[in-house]
């Protein structure tokens, strides 16, 4: 992770990889719009799909518990304010962005998803109580 970081610091796919290290899910990330940022809140409550025709916004995540606020670093709230958006494209570019980072660093190949599972270990291994942990989650 720290490689990782490391070299998307400073590029446009930074802000959209650290928000799935805290554990959201690719079609939050690309439905985040800025007024879904107070402070160092994030709202987390819609996501971006494909339907015939193509790629919408739905007014409602993937499950009850998936509508929860977020709380994110200083330094991250400072540079979604400074680029002005979280991530412009669709779901697949995260997961192709990251694979093309993971091929230029020579780290081992896995799903923008599996970043979901790092914050959940991570968490875990910190001693962060489950209850707490599933909330940030939204599981």
């Amino acid at each position: 992770m720290k490689a990782l970081l490391k070299r998307i610091k400073g590029t446009e796919d930074s802000v959209g990889i650290q928000l799935g290290i805290l554990s959201l899910r690719r079609a939050e990330i690309c439905a985040l719009e800025m007024s879904d940022l107070n402070g160092n809140e994030l709202t987390i409550n819609k996501v971006k799909v494909f339907k015939k025709g193509g790629w919408i916004i739905k007014p409602c995540p993937k499950t009850d518990a998936a509508n929860r606020k977020v709380y994110l670093p200083d330094a991250l709230v400072k540079e979604i304010k400074a680029q002005g958006y979280f991530f412009k494209y669709s779901p697949q570019k995260l997961n192709q962005h990251l694979h093309e980072y993971q091929r230029e660093l020579g780290l081992e190949e896995f799903v923008f998803h599996d970043l979901r599972h790092y914050c959940a270990s991570f968490y875990h291994f910190a001693g962060v109580p489950d209850t707490y942990i599933m909330q940030q989650g939204g599981w």
